[in-house]
């Protein structure tokens, strides 16, 4: 349904009780959620009062309303609700062919949003309602009204979507961090989406190897190869491939001594293929933040890939620091590279982070790293590999 309301001069939302000529701070725009409570509902019911009434003056429903786009230029709001087409640009866990289903299992991550049928100039405000499941989320901008550029907003409405895909992961609170990357895990893109979600709740209970058990029988030698199938078109891992298959090899024999003696030196050298800076030799940090900044410039890349995590994630597990002196040496890049290691830590749960460490800088790799251009968003979705972001209508 598409019809147009008149609205007087919008300015923002009142987030509470405010008397006159008292001064407060106005809501002009954010995100918010069902978890939000409170901030969720009123502001959703200002929006009712403002542009849905002649939908609900069919006598539909509140109920019924799964979606709806907003878009507010000066007194006149045109309104969308849910029979309109929205694209989502996500990136792909698995090899698909032209017009074949995807299902949520498959889905790694949301880059963009797109509502082909809707033309949202830059001098417009919006506000987007959508559900995921039982999930409901509102986001707005009305800084337009007031001059501000509405930006680019396909990217936008991707990332707020992508936040209440993957709620339960942005869920987990900042502090929990450092716990988790001390026993090495982090929201891999081939785990988030439903696995890794449920680690930090074994992790508090001290059952983390329960987890673990239903991980690894996730990942047999063969889903490993299916890993590194997906890295081959990656020019800079090229040369990591041959050492990788030896390593799955031995992950598969139980030999996990030989798998990370070959696997866990070539995580350095891909980052080091791929560090876009200017230094000969550029440090840990510097390789790092490459991640980081390079990602932060792609529009594909979806939040959920949380390259800023990543570089904390790999300063604190990978590139660890040891100590002879204290004993403390745990697997690390430089205890490996010192050949201080001890036999205990080369484990099946060590040579598989060490796979899934490589697979995330490949998906990172394959968002267009190495390039200069953006792939456009398409209705007619292609064929995706692991890794590699494609439009679903």
């Amino acid at each position: 349904m598409h019809y147009q309301v008149k609205i007087g001069p919008l300015a923002g939302f009142v987030p509470h009780a405010v008397a006159p000529d008292q001064v407060f701070a106005m809501c002009v725009g954010g995100f918010f959620t069902t978890d939000d409570g409170a901030q969720f509902y009123s502001k959703l019911e200002a929006i009712q009062g403002l542009v849905l009434g002649p939908y609900l003056e069919t006598g539909a429903p509140v109920s019924t309303i799964d979606r709806f786009v907003v878009v507010i230029s000066g007194e006149t709001a045109d309104v969308y609700i849910n029979a309109f087409d929205f694209e989502l640009k996500a990136v792909s866990r698995r090899n698909a062919i032209a017009g074949e289903k995807m299902y949520r299992k498959d889905i790694g991550g949301i880059g963009a949003v797109r509502l082909p049928g809707i033309q949202i100039p830059q001098t417009a405000a919006v506000i987007f309602y959508f559900s995921i499941g039982w999930r409901r989320g509102l986001y707005f901008n009305l800084m337009p009204l007031q001059g501000e550029p509405l930006g680019d907003i396909e990217r936008v409405l991707g990332e707020q979507y992508d936040k209440l895909w993957f709620s339960d992961l942005y869920a987990i609170p900042n502090d929990s961090w450092p716990t988790i990357f001390e026993t090495g895990w982090f929201p891999f893109t081939k785990l988030i989406g439903g696995t890794f979600e449920n680690m930090p709740d074994f992790l508090q209970r001290d059952i983390l190897s329960a987890w673990e058990e239903g991980v690894f029988k996730q990942f047999d030698e063969a889903r490993l190869r299916q890993l590194i199938d997906g890295w081959r078109d990656i020019p800079a891992f090229k040369e990591h491939i041959p050492f990788a298959e030896t390593a799955a090899a031995r992950y598969g024999a139980g030999d996990y001594v030989s798998a990370i003696s070959n696997l866990w030196p070539r995580i350095e050298g891909a980052l080091r293929h791929l560090y876009l800076g200017s230094e000969q030799k550029p440090g840990q940090k510097k390789l790092l933040a490459n991640v980081r900044e390079i990602m932060d410039k792609k529009a594909a890349a979806p939040n959920s890939y949380l390259p800023g995590l990543f570089e904390q994630y790999l300063l604190q597990f990978y590139f660890r620091d040891f100590s002879l002196k204290d004993d403390r040496v745990e697997l690390g890049r430089h205890a490996l590279a010192h050949g201080v290691t001890k036999a205990a830590e080369y484990d099946q749960r060590r040579t598989l982070q060490g796979f899934l460490i490589l697979d995330q800088i490949a998906c990172y790799a394959k968002l267009g790293w190495s390039s200069g251009s953006e792939p456009p968003l398409q209705s007619d979705a292609p064929a995706a590999t692991p890794g590699e972001a494609l439009a679903l209508p």
